[in-house]
């Protein structure tokens, strides 16, 4: 499975998607147009990553940006607030060491 994302109702009408699998540069544009999609029709939106399995840099670029006012990532695993909470320029410098 590379990328499953369900619909699900969430606390107060917001919207919430689970999201399943793999959030890569060949999955990343389906999540931002389900949440593009989700965030016109409810005010708020909360992103259920705790199935995610893999992110690579596109993707986890993609879920920093997207953390935000209107929308919040939840069911973060350890490993991966720790890949979110990295810049890109400490896994180069970490690499390179």
């Amino acid at each position: 499975m590379m990328l499953r994302i369900t619909e699900l109702v969430g606390d107060g009408g917001d919207a919430r998607l689970a999201v399943e699998g793999r959030v890569t540069a060949r999955t990343v544009a389906a999540l931002e147009q389900a949440c593009v999609e989700a965030m016109k029709r409810h005010p708020a939106l909360d992103l259920d990553v705790s199935q995610v399995q893999f992110a690579d840099a596109v993707g986890l670029d993609f879920l920093r940006r997207l953390d935000g006012d209107r929308v919040r990532l939840v069911g973060c695993t350890g490993f991966l607030r720790e890949l979110l909470q990295t810049t890109p320029t400490d896994t180069l410098e970490r690499s390179t060491r």
